[in-house]
């Protein structure tokens, strides 16, 4: 029936007088569903045990207010989390929030993991869009600097350093800090240091 009008006539007649009456006339017409899907950005990273956070956007391209089924597959395997469905009103868009665990396992170092979601039209399920997504379990990595490189002080004083960490990696990262000497002196350093990516 899609793209099919219908000419519907309503018409009134006296009941006083069943020749008295009038009528109008006005068209239906069957549209057909139609749907848009994208996810913004299309590839993230972080590292083994953190997630990465997709929009998904449905773009309702129908003649009428649709709901539309939400699935979403991968092809490593991950955690993936995402509503089951989303109303749309008729040449509007609605986002969703899709979340994907990257597994606590260091084997994953720069492996990557192909993401789709489709959206089916649950007016008529043969209509569907689909848009995929690449996450990446991305390295650890860390640059340290000290500075001044050397410090002079009465014997009893303190000598103070500025300790400079940098996260080279591709998440957020929490590292643990140790201090040693070949004098025996006594060194304060806090035990760890969390530093976000970049």
């Amino acid at each position: 029936l899609y793209c099919t009008w219908d000419n519907i006539t309503v018409t009134a007649t006296s009941q006083v007088d069943n020749t008295v009456s009038d009528n109008a006339s006005c068209l239906g017409h069957a549209a057909q569903p139609g749907v848009e899907v994208s996810i913004s950005p299309d590839n993230q990273e972080n590292l083994p045990g953190g997630k990465l956070y997709y929009t998904v956007t449905v773009k309702n391209t129908g003649g009428g207010q649709d709901t539309y089924t939400l699935e979403v597959r991968d092809n490593r395997g991950w955690t993936l989390s995402l509503d089951n469905e989303i109303t749309v009103p008729k040449g509007e868009n609605r986002t969703t929030t899709l979340t994907v665990t990257i597994p606590d396992n260091t084997e994953l170092y720069c492996t990557w993991d192909n993401i789709t979601v489709t959206a089916t039209s649950q007016v008529d399920n043969t209509v569907s869009d689909n848009a995929s997504c690449l996450g990446h379990a991305a390295q650890p990595g860390v640059e340290i600097y000290v500075l001044p490189s050397e410090q002079e002080t009465a014997s009893g004083g303190t000598a103070t350093f500025t300790i400079t960490v940098v996260n080279t990696g591709g998440g957020q990262d929490t590292y643990t800090l140790e201090a040693s000497d070949n004098r025996g002196w006594t060194l304060s350093l806090d035990n760890e240091i969390t530093v976000p990516k970049g």
